[in-house]
């Protein structure tokens, strides 16, 4: 059977821990960049649409995000539970302990997420 593009576009086949990982550490990259509001580490999806047009158009991230249609799809549809909470648009970075716990983010990230929780007055 033929896929038309609409379902193609759709398909779930583009995601896996890879692309999923990789998606995350997007973000988390572009949360601690922009730095905290007030006493949370957070953006707005418009800024996390942003970064990823920053990847090139197959890099991982992105297949992982255009596999649910947009961000908004992606949200609804996958759990980020330990790692980012969303809040309407707004996507809420966890503590840094319980980033630790999760296991999804490596060394580097995790450690610039402590400095960023670290800046916060």
């Amino acid at each position: 059977q033929r896929m038309d593009a609409k379902s193609f576009q759709k398909s779930k086949f583009f995601t896996s821990p890879k692309t999923k990982a990789a998606f995350i550490d997007v973000v988390v990259r572009a949360i601690v960049e922009k730095g905290p509001t007030g006493k949370k580490l957070q953006i707005v999806t418009m800024e996390i649409s942003k970064a990823l047009q920053k990847e090139t158009a197959l890099a991982d991230s992105n297949l992982h995000r255009k596999s649910f249609g947009n961000l908004k799809q992606l949200f609804s549809e996958e759990s980020f539970n330990g790692i980012f909470t969303l809040d309407k648009n707004v996507v809420i970075l966890e503590k840094y302990e319980v980033l630790q716990k999760s296991g999804l983010l490596n060394e580097e990230v995790l450690k610039s997420v402590k400095a960023a929780y670290e800046a916060i007055p």
